[in-house]
């Protein structure tokens, strides 16, 4: 058989020839070195590797690169260089090396998990028993696709910390719910957190694995749902000006000043914080919120005011900010307001919205059809 480095002499000689098609055959012969399993070849031979790899990697077929990274990708004595350079190829070529890769080290994945695409990071959430390290920078990225993948590898070490951050971004997705909520290592500080978001289904997994009444998981959801509101408060009287007084005709109580902060919010195009404090108010999902504020027909939004109780004047304002016109209608648009409201049954809306808690989709159906 032909040695090693007889082989590489040989492949030295062609990458002379600046071709296409040499260079396609420099690469079959690199994958093909690797195959062999003749000798293991020492750190010059690997050296030699990497330099002519280096040479023709941007001339090579991407099959020819993909051979390549999946023989480097089974191989512990694999040049850290060139196995770094492969996981930050395209995701096809980066892939077999980001997934199994023995060589590269922590500070390399956390690199690529910061640096490079989605694909790159849910490769690297598919590697077996990784680091808290690792997995906390995934979860920095809020990287939906990524944080899904990492949770449901079950070899994957994640801090509390970690857990803590993922349950705090379930408010604006429902992907990770079920893969945060079913991993037998999920901390009860972050279910604790997710618990009035989550659907009836898995509500009723907490309740089995964590020994749980439905009746007392509900009562968990509504004091996280008073906490947060407490809090976003808070933060918006530390970061806002003092919004004005309300009005003679403002309502009193909790309930008003919440009505008037989605008001202030949707008044200085905070349309993120406004969501979320109707989140909180009609324990509705955000898809379905943002359906209720988006909608030009403001039925939906009528049907949501009347089921919390608020008042006439409360939803005009509310409809007329989001119109943009800042607290002004014309009187024959306000009637026509005002008239949709007064004409809703309390009863029914109330029955409308606990459907649109239960099936979310109800509402985006209805939406459509409008």
């Amino acid at each position: 058989m032909i040695a090693i480095n007889e082989r590489l002499v040989q492949m030295q000689q062609l990458a002379f020839t600046k071709t296409k098609r040499a260079r396609t055959e420099l690469g079959d012969h690199l994958t093909g070195l690797l195959q062999t399993g003749d000798s293991v070849p020492t750190t010059t031979e690997w050296a030699l590797i990497s330099q002519i790899y280096e040479l023709i990697v941007k001339d090579v077929e991407m099959t020819v690169r993909q051979k390549f990274a999946e023989e480097l990708a089974r191989r512990h004595d694999a040049p850290h260089d060139l196995i770094v350079l492969l996981s930050n190829d395209e995701i096809d070529i980066a892939r077999p090396v980001l997934t199994r890769s023995t060589v590269l080290l922590d500070e390399d994945l956390i690199k690529i998990v910061y640096d490079t695409t989605t694909d790159h990071r849910s490769a690297v959430a598919i590697r077996a028993r990784l680091s808290e390290d690792v997995s906390s920078a995934i979860v920095d990225t809020g990287d939906v696709k990524a944080l899904t993948t990492l949770l449901r590898n079950h070899t994957a070490d994640i801090s509390e910390d970690a857990f803590i951050k993922v349950a705090g971004l379930c408010a604006s997705t429902t992907d990770l719910h079920e893969p945060l909520v079913n991993r037998q290592d999920t901390p009860w500080t972050a279910v604790e957190k997710v618990v009035s978001l989550v659907s009836d289904a898995l509500l009723s997994s907490i309740s089995a694995r964590w020994s749980m009444s439905i009746d007392e998981l509900n009562d968990i959801a509504a004091k996280a749902r008073d906490a947060s509101l407490q809090e976003m408060s808070a933060k918006r009287r530390a970061h806002t000006p003092p919004a004005p007084p309300p009005d003679d005709q403002q309502p009193e109580g909790p309930s008003g000043r919440l009505e008037q902060q989605i008001i202030n919010a949707l008044r200085d195009g905070d349309v993120t914080t406004a969501q979320r404090l109707v989140e909180h108010w009609s324990q509705l999902p955000g898809a379905a919120v943002r359906t209720i504020l988006l909608e030009d027909d403001p039925s939906m939004l009528a049907t949501l005011y009347k089921a919390k109780g608020a008042d006439p004047l409360t939803f005009s304002r509310t409809v007329a900010v989001l119109k943009g016109q800042d607290f002004e209608l014309d009187r024959d648009r306000f009637k026509e307001v005002l008239s949709l409201y007064r004409d809703l049954d309390a009863r029914q809306a109330l029955k409308t919205v606990m459907l649109w808690r239960k099936s979310p989709r109800a509402l985006l159906h209805r939406a459509r059809r409008a």
